[in-house]
């Protein structure tokens, strides 16, 4: 028996295809819609973990989707001890019988895999690598109540053999955010976290020396080089708007402006309900605004590009080329966000006017609850970290 993703490009009088799980067996087969369309057969790839080809919108989803479903069925299917007495339509049956198990009896790996399915994007696919590397650690079920501080430390080390801290530290920050899920779902009171530190080691501080800054503000470009432009005008449009990240600029839609204020809430942190982010546009950011207008979204290239990871690809590959430029060989989009935090420290900025400026989420009480935010002391940072370089 085989289970298999499968494009289903026969099908007549259709616009879109349709992506199927197959069912194979003895030259015989059956399908499972799930409900996922695409527009051309050049669209699927089929490969594991490249389904759906990365031109597709939201493919990273869609992949980690069509994974996981995979994954569920094939699991379901094993847990049947005469499932090779099954013909096709019978399996499909089964699977598509609501035989789901609750919550307190999963184990922990299920449980996560179950979770994993609320988050999205790049988070989504940091969570389902950690529970793959904890699948190839685990030699039998594991419990919320087997996972000890001892097992914690066991898995460190086995880590500590391919992985860097840091890595390591990711994916013990998400064993720990299954574990405050399980225990806000009365699953388990069993927290192995009280006696078990994750580890991690400070990130180098990536400032881009401002002569670097100003090269880069400065330079001009032949017709040819229009994508080497553009990837500088994003630097500093990030730049201009206090390091504000590149996939929150992509999905503006022009209702994110409002009366000279881009007002959105972080894409990375959205789902934790965060307070909006209030930016004017100083007379830097509105000259890239007016030069790269879009339609429907506030910028051009987010109409023109199909998808955030087509784009940022681009992008990334134009960051290169412009390192000779300005002689300065580790640029990279980043250094757009760490530069305005720096340059606004050095000039006399607090750290509190410099983290709500990042879109950071408050973690003081009196933040939290009782301060109301005053986006004027935003602005006039800003305003000094631009004069600063460029004055």
């Amino acid at each position: 028996m085989k289970i298999t993703v499968k494009l289903l490009n026969n099908v007549k009088n259709k616009k879109r295809l349709p992506v199927c799980i197959k069912i194979s067996k003895d030259g015989k087969g059956a399908y499972i819609s799930t409900g996922i369309y695409l527009n051309d057969t050049k669209d699927f790839v089929g490969k594991d973990g490249i389904i759906v080809a990365k031109t597709v919108q939201n493919s990273n989803e869609i992949n980690a989707e069509l994974q996981n479903l995979l994954y569920r069925y094939i699991k379901k299917i094993d847990s049947v001890r005469n499932a090779d007495n099954m013909t096709c339509d019978e399996i499909k049956e089964f699977l598509l019988t609501d035989t789901t198990v609750p919550d307190d009896e999963l184990t922990f790996l299920e449980y996560a895999r179950r979770q994993a399915e609320t988050y999205r994007g790049n988070s989504q696919k940091l969570m389902y690598h950690t529970i793959n590397h904890l699948e190839d650690f685990f030699t039998r079920p594991m419990y919320f109540e087997d996972i000890t501080a001892g097992v914690l430390r066991k898995i460190d080390e086995k880590w500590a053999e391919t992985m860097t801290i840091n890595t390591r530290g990711i994916y013990f920050r998400n064993i720990r955010a299954i574990f405050n899920r399980a225990i806000d779902d009365e699953i388990t009171t069993n927290y192995p976290f009280r006696k078990f530190k994750i580890k991690s080691t400070a990130k180098k501080k990536h400032e881009l020396p401002v002569e670097c800054l100003r090269k880069l503000a400065q330079l001009t470009f032949t017709p040819s080089e229009n994508l080497k432009e553009l990837a500088r005008d994003l630097f500093m449009l990030s730049f201009y708007l206090c390091g504000v990240n590149l996939k929150d600029i992509y999905n503006w839609k022009k209702n994110k402006l409002k009366n000279g204020k881009i007002c959105f809430v972080r894409y990375k942190i959205r789902r934790f309900e965060p307070e909006t982010v209030e930016i004017t546009l100083q007379p830097e950011a509105q000259a890239l605004l007016d030069k790269y207008c879009g339609k429907e979204y506030l910028f051009s290239f987010a109409e023109t590009y199909p998808n955030y990871d087509t784009f940022i690809g681009n992008v990334d590959k134009r960051i290169r080329l412009l390192r000779k430029d300005i002689d300065f060989d580790e640029l990279t989009l980043y250094y757009a966000r760490y530069s305005w935090a720096t340059i606004a420290y050095k000039c006399g900025v607090d750290e509190k006017t410099i983290s709500k400026s990042l879109g950071h989420q408050d973690t003081t009480v009196a933040g939290k609850f009782y301060i109301l935010y005053d986006w004027s002391l935003t602005d006039n940072a800003n305003r000094r970290v631009i004069d600063y370089v460029f004055k």
